[in-house]
């Protein structure tokens, strides 16, 4: 059995870093609509890939749709963040459609998110979380807003949707509490059920996610 050696990647200032990212979305439906929850794929499969492009200039894949927090937490530990990045860059998004499905009735219905992967200097990286920390203006807001409410089953003007991120997905556990409390906020203001507390990644799974990664390509 032939061994692969692993290419040891020289940091230099100008060594690019991919990171893990996620965008935490919670789409708020009328009480009648309830169990209408849907994650449609994204046509094209690459929209909110050509969002962040045209709004933010990062080299940054998504994925075709948003996933329910079960199967993003299976897939943020089990993906090695260089090697999916390099992927990613070849299809333009990371794959989890398939057959042009609909995910249905999670569980944790109340909690979607949107697996990012970006790939950046050290000093970029600084730049953009910088200004995301700020969040979006209100022209990306809601060009961001008019983009995923489709695939999400969203009624204008009598369902709401929440999001916040990009962050990284070792951050995202302060950041979904953080949202909870909006979306409870914006449910009492309504006389709207509260949603459950929503689920966060297991301790365990954060520990063991990598920071940043360099990469070469």
């Amino acid at each position: 059995m032939v061994k692969k050696i692993k290419k040891k990647i020289k940091i230099t200032p100008f060594t690019r870093y991919v990171v893990s990212l996620a965008m935490i979305v919670s789409p708020l439906y009328a009480p009648e609509r309830k169990n209408l929850f849907l994650c449609s794929p994204f046509y094209p499969p690459t929209l909110l890939k050509d969002f962040f492009t045209r709004h933010f200039q990062m080299d940054l894949v998504t994925a075709d749709r948003f996933v329910p927090f079960e199967e993003y937490s299976r897939w943020v530990s089990s993906t090695k963040p260089g090697e999916a990045m390099k992927a990613g860059m070849k299809t333009g998004f990371i794959p989890f459609s398939h057959l042009n499905e609909e995910v249905r009735g999670s569980s944790s219905s109340d909690l979607v998110l949107l697996p990012m992967l970006g790939a950046a200097t050290e000093p970029e990286w600084d730049l953009q979380f910088n200004q995301w920390t700020e969040g979006f203006s209100e022209i990306q807001s809601t060009a961001f807003r008019h983009l995923i409410e489709p695939g999400l089953g969203i009624v204008p003007s009598v369902d709401r949707v929440f999001f916040m991120g990009p962050a990284p997905a070792k951050q995202l556990n302060q950041i979904i509490l953080y949202l909870h409390g909006r979306v409870s906020d914006e449910c009492h203001l309504n006389r709207w059920p509260v949603p459950s507390l929503f689920p966060i990644i297991d301790f365990k799974i954060v520990e063991r996610l990598p920071v940043k990664s360099p990469v070469s390509y």
